[in-house]
């Protein structure tokens, strides 16, 4: 198992923009004993250690244990979720608790999530969102709604929601610990995947290899494009090929020849071959996108930290600004999807594809998909937003953010994904305090058995994204003030 590289590794910190301290932060009074989150969190590692299955987990779980759900399906027992909501991000987890616990127990957990992902990788490199592991091995699939219909194969490597991206985060975290080719490879695999989905206008599609249905589109809804390019960069920065570079490059000049003008100058959440906004499923209208005009601005920034172009920040503070605009109120939420014509909301019913102008209009249980952000939430103990990003860029300029962040996190990378997968800012006494304040949160919300309760169709979970989000603070938390 690499026990030697394990030792060797152990103190290094990779927990997606955080990393152990030299020193231990003084106890303060009120604040969660150390020995009391360092119990949570074995307790709920020790409840999703049982609950896994050859090493992968489903996203929700009924609390009876009978009935698991992928990507809001209902899925089969011998079914896993890839995503960062499943077993990719999980997996994680378990890595970095082997290294800030320095507890082997949980790096062989995190190896046999690898061992799987190794063996249900797709030939052309990518990963499907869900695997099915049978007597015959392991296998793409995509779980069908309405339950319980078979899930049928997949063939085709998916680059949304994270699902190749944190495979190959995984994949390369645990090479770096272990040193067993076997990850390296699989990662060397996935990112040449992405080499290979990229269109040659620089863009990605949502899944690879694409069809003529609604995937066929360059694609920045959830994440496919942006998170592409964050990987090349890391690849890069990694490996020295330029490459990665170059594909990375590549997509970046794409995001600034499709900025959409006034009165909603952001992206839209897809593109057709003449690069035009453009309809994909029923739900997805051409219109400019909140969520992807986040993860568009900050793709170039980190563009521009990577190569000193200053091209790639053009488009970034008109973006903000146009977003800062969408806040349904200070500091709050914003509506997913606007009007390229007006600048003003949209909202389209998923069944019958009917748009409309008032929410309200919509049934109860479609509105919360039609919320996206908080994009500009500054709060202590929050992981650092594309705004604050772009504040220190314009005041400090570029070499001295990159210094700022390598300190911080022992990084040059950024954290891909969305906000429940990245790391809080822990930078002063009223993050400390804050972050406190979270985690007894999470202790007194912790069930006897180690899980957290969530929501899935109704119903109450055992949510995996819970244990996720709030194992990453229980982390964080422990790494500030020391284990020891």
């Amino acid at each position: 198992m690499g026990l030697q590289a394990f030792n060797e590794a152990k103190t290094r910190w990779f927990l997606l923009g955080a990393m152990v301290l030299c020193h231990t932060i003084p106890a303060r009074a009120g604040d969660p004993p150390r020995e009391d989150v360092i119990l949570a969190l074995r307790k709920a590692l020790a409840f999703y250690d049982e609950l896994q299955y050859h090493g992968g987990w489903a996203s929700h779980y009924s609390t009876d244990l009978r009935q698991r759900w992928g990507e809001w399906r209902p899925t089969h027992p011998n079914v896993v979720t890839v995503e960062d909501s499943g077993t990719t991000g999980i997996g994680i987890i378990f890595l970095l608790s082997s290294q800030v616990l320095n507890e082997t127990r949980w790096l062989h957990v995190a190896s046999k999530t690898g061992d799987l992902l190794v063996a249900g990788q797709l030939p052309n490199g990518g990963f499907t969102q869900e695997l099915q592991v049978t007597s015959a091995g392991v296998r793409g699939v995509h779980q069908l709604k309405p339950y319980p219909a078979e899930p049928r194969p997949a063939g085709r490597g998916v680059l949304e929601n994270n699902a190749t991206d944190r495979a190959t985060e995984l994949l390369l975290r645990l090479f770096d610990v272990t040193k067993e080719a076997r990850y390296k490879n699989a990662a060397d695999k996935a990112v040449n995947f992405l080499l290979a989905a990229q269109y040659p206008c620089g863009a990605f599609p949502q899944r690879y290899p694409s069809s003529n249905g609604y995937d066929k589109y360059y694609t920045l809804n959830d994440g496919a494009t942006t998170d592409a390019i964050l990987r090349l960069i890391s690849y890069y920065r990694r490996t020295g090929d330029s490459r990665f570079l170059a594909a990375a490059r590549k997509a970046g000049d794409w995001l600034l020849t499709s900025v959409l003008p006034s009165p909603a100058p952001g992206w839209a959440e897809q593109y057709d071959r003449d690069n035009r906004p453009a309809k994909a499923r029923v739900f997805e209208p051409p219109g400019v996108g909140t969520e992807v005009t986040y993860l568009a601005v900050e793709a170039l920034m980190e563009l521009h930290l990577v190569t000193g172009r200053k091209e790639y920040l053009t488009p970034a503070e008109t973006a903000l600004a146009w977003l800062k605009t969408t806040q349904i109120q200070p500091g709050g939420r914003s509506y997913r999807l606007y009007s390229m014509a007006t600048g003003q909301p949209i909202f389209v019913d998923r069944v019958t594809g009917v748009l409309h102008d008032d929410l309200l209009a919509l049934p109860d249980e479609q509105r919360p998909r039609w919320y996206s952000g908080p994009f500009f939430l500054q709060r202590p103990a929050a992981p650092m937003t594309v705004a604050e990003t772009w504040e220190c860029l314009r005041s400090d300029g570029r070499e001295a953010l990159l210094a700022e962040r390598r300190t911080r996190t022992g990084s040059l990378d950024i954290e891909s994904g969305y906000g429940a997968f990245r790391t809080p800012a822990i930078e002063s006494e009223a993050d400390r305090q804050a972050l406190a304040a979270q985690v007894d949160r999470i202790l007194r919300e912790q069930k006897t058995d180690g899980w957290w309760q969530g929501d899935c169709d109704g119903v109450s979970t055992i949510d995996s994204n819970a244990f996720t989000r709030n194992a990453i603070r229980l982390l964080t938390y422990l790494a500030d003030r020391g284990v020891r």
